[in-house]
């Protein structure tokens, strides 16, 4: 079975994600945060995208791995980095969350 990265993979039926100050533009796989557009390195988007299309639940990092690292074998550092980077292109601080949410021992939000 062929893998094909998220950043790679057909164009998404939406255009736009909006949340607040926020727009996911899918389709040039960039953030525009209060109308300044954010360049973001794929992985990052990727991670970013999954994260919006999966609102309101708690996503683990097995479930991460899957969805975003599509089987590469990549650590718990590895994810965290990238975490922090699409905090900071969101402007979310980690200690007062807006977007993404850490449940200790269950994953993100």
């Amino acid at each position: 079975m062929k893998i094909i990265p998220l950043s790679t993979r057909q164009e998404p039926i939406l255009r736009y994600l909006r949340f607040e100050n926020l727009i996911i533009d899918t389709h040039n796989q960039l953030l525009i945060r209060d109308g300044v557009s954010v360049t973001l390195a794929p992985k990052v988007y990727d991670l970013l995208y999954y994260l919006a299309c999966n609102q309101q639940r708690v996503i683990s990092k097995d479930e991460l791995m899957d969805a975003v690292w599509q089987g590469t074998l990549v650590t718990d550092n590895a994810i965290s980095r990238t975490l922090v980077k699409v905090r900071k292109a969101l402007g979310d601080d980690p200690k007062s969350p807006n977007f993404i949410l850490t449940v200790p021992r269950k994953g993100i939000a």
